[in-house]
């Protein structure tokens, strides 16, 4: 079964007996695992018996202020006595219900909130307080594991998770990091040689912490946690220990990159506090150093473009951020736009095609001016909108935060008209790109007779989680995510007319009318229309139901190759009969969509977007969680098929 961790052979076959629990329990949130800067002041509190309010609701626990049902665990608790901040919950436990044979791990995020109270005449107030509130990250259910490896390796997973969140696209508080990851303070990972005490020194925490047998979503936190320090040594200096630690310990430049893609594709870059620009200064050193070359900076820098291009795409700045409230991606393409520039005026022939180039070569060519392109097009589409002072959220403007963070009034993020700051504002092309800068803005519109270039305009990536769909609304939901490519015609065209305007302001007209009249031929591009016969009802959950906000006629395209590789590796489809099922799931042509007429079925078309197998979670007995994934007991069922998770 796929594992969060790779443990040691020989606990592979110890069987779970009641005595190890404990011990288990112990081990995995010993203080050597954690990371926690000098003036975090934590405690832990080892194996106390305790009777609390506890009470879970649709998949939530709720804390002392919303119930009246008490319970008695055996926990392991981490309590934060950092000054300034409240103590009435631990920030992280593992609670035991000896009874149950139940495991619990949760978390609790310090925030500005409101508690009820009894006034002299016995009525109900309600009062502004500052407090903990209490989070569940996950439940265990230990009858569903058999051995001591299966359990340590599902604590790892969501102790990992309570600190970092428990989704890459948060949309409550608990799929969001702790604020002490956010800051760069706090950090959990799991090694054999930890001590009783946590490490305090962030370059002895990635010598220690980065090795073979990390998780990829593990060493790509690891980075971001070194990139979001603001203490000595510099993220700069951390981030060059962690490339080379990565190499000392067998791993590529490749890997390093794929790891720092790994960081934004996870990261939650609000509240916005430097780690885009400590990251770009990174790589400007890493490359002056010679540890990169300067092709992996302008890869890496216009990949991040393209892909924050594809993600608003689907999830408009406006529409789904607040009306622009939280706008951290408009801060990011801002200084890699500039960064960007830098690099072309001092070295053109990393973007600027030239004759003798091999195909290899103007591939990669083209793919870096998409990126700028797609930066431009995005400044020019958000230029001048209103924004509030700072990127926040109202979930997250409740948050109290050890250092100066400042917070909004609720005005400001609801009223866009009580704003003013601006975004974008100048001209790029015209004011801020040099004469390298302008040409490579020129070849990218002219890149655009390709087919690829103007499919990519509008082109979106969609999530959603098609087999949580036994959960309660707004129940968390930690299924498996799946991620998808769309497009649509009435998002390109309208960027191809921005183009238009853009080029015109830059004193460069382009004729891009035979451009949108080839987008507007009938099959221009091919995909599966979805039309779902009510909207999504899980509020708080990503959804492919969210294409029709951003636009009403986006076809769906192709699962993308991470999503498909994931479901893989938890499903086994050569359990699938050979004739017509063994070649569905191709890379690059298979798509996995959510059926709009019924929401319980989940349609497999192949690369001709032929429907070939529908298969629904088999709900009877619920979810298990492995590795921080959710999965239906019993699998996937289709017409005479089950597709059984990989638990033992």
């Amino acid at each position: 079964m796929p594992r969060f961790r790779r443990l040691p052979a020989l606990e592979s076959d110890e069987l779970l007996a009641e005595s190890a629990i404990a011990m288990c329990i112990g081990d995995v949130i010993r203080p050597g695992h954690f990371f926690a800067v000098p003036t975090l002041d934590l405690e832990w509190l080892e194996s106390a018996d305790e009777e609390i309010y506890w009470e879970i609701f649709r998949g939530q626990v709720l804390d002392r202020t919303q119930t009246r049902h008490r319970q008695r665990f055996q926990s392991w608790s981490i309590w934060d006595r950092t000054p300034g901040l409240p103590i009435d919950e631990p920030l992280l436990s593992v609670k035991w219900d000896r009874q149950v044979r139940q495991l619990f791990v949760t978390r609790s995020v310090a925030c500005h909130a409101w508690e009820s109270f009894d006034d002299e005449l016995g009525n109900i107030q309600a009062r502004q307080a500052t407090r903990r509130v209490r989070e569940l990250v996950g439940a265990i259910e230990l009858n569903q594991f058999k051995t001591k490896a299966e359990l340590r390796d599902e604590l790892i997973a969501l102790l990992f998770l309570a600190v970092v969140g428990t989704s890459r696209l948060p949309l409550t508080s608990v799929e969001a990091p702790l604020p002490g990851f956010i800051l760069g303070e706090l950090g959990y990972c799991y090694r054999d040689d930890a001590g009783d005490a946590p490490i305090r020194d962030a370059a002895e925490w990635i010598d220690r912490s980065l090795n073979p047998g990390i998780a990829l979503v593990e060493r790509s936190r690891l980075l971001e946690l070194a990139l979001r320090n603001r203490r000595e040594p510099s993220g700069q200096e951390l981030g060059l220990r962690f490339l080379r630690r990565c190499r000392a310990v067998g791993g590529s430049t490749a890997d390093f990159l794929e790891s720092l893609q790994a960081v934004f594709n996870n990261a939650s870059l609000s509240p916005y506090l430097g780690m885009v620009g400590t990251t770009i200064s990174f790589l400007q050193r890493a490359v002056m150093q010679s540890e990169l070359r300067a092709a992996d900076e302008i890869d890496f820098l216009t990949h991040l473009l393209r892909q924050i291009c594809r993600h608003l795409t689907a999830f408009d700045l406006i529409r789904f951020h607040h009306l622009g409230a939280n706008y951290p991606d408009a801060l990011l393409i801002d200084e890699v736009l500039r960064r960007l520039c830098a690099l072309i005026e001092h070295d053109p022939a990393l973007v600027l095609a030239k004759s003798g180039d091999d195909p290899m070569v103007n591939h990669r060519k083209r793919l870096r001016r998409r990126g700028l392109r797609a930066g431009w097009l995005l400044a020019g589409q958000y230029r001048g909108y209103r924004v509030p002072d700072v990127p926040t959220t109202p979930g997250e403007n409740a948050r109290v935060w050890p250092i100066a963070i400042p917070r909004l009034d609720d005005e400001q993020i609801l009223n866009p008209t009580l704003r003013t700051r601006r975004l974008f504002e100048g001209d790029w092309i015209g004011d801020l790109a040099g004469p390298n800068g302008r040409a490579a803005f020129r070849e990218s519109v002219t890149d655009l007779i390709e087919f690829a270039e103007q499919c990519e305009l509008g082109t979106a990536l969609f999530l959603d989680r098609p087999f949580g769909i036994g959960k309660h609304p707004a129940e968390p939901d930690r299924t498996l995510l799946i991620s998808c490519t769309a497009f649509s015609r009435q998002i390109a065209l309208q960027r191809l007319e921005l183009i238009g305007r853009l080029s015109q302001e830059s004193g460069d007209a382009s004729n891009l009318d035979s451009f949108a009249e080839r987008c507007k031929e009938t099959g221009f591009v091919r995909g599966v229309a979805r039309s779902p016969a009510r909207a999504n009802q899980r509020v708080g959950v990503v959804s492919f139901d969210d294409a029709l906000l951003a636009a009403d006629d986006f076809v769906f395209l192709r699962t993308t190759r991470s999503s498909l590789r994931e479901f893989l590796s938890w499903y086994d489809v050569d359990q699938l009969p050979v004739d017509g099922f063994r070649d569905l799931f191709t890379p690059g042509q298979c798509l996995i969509l959510r059926s709009a007429i019924e929401p319980a079925a989940v349609q497999i078309l192949d690369a001709d977007w032929q429907l070939r197998l529908v298969i629904r979670p088999d709900l009877s007995r619920g979810y298990v969680s492995r590795a921080g994934v959710e999965h239906p007991v019993e699998g996937l069922v289709g017409d005479g098929i089950r597709l059984r998770p990989k638990l033992n």
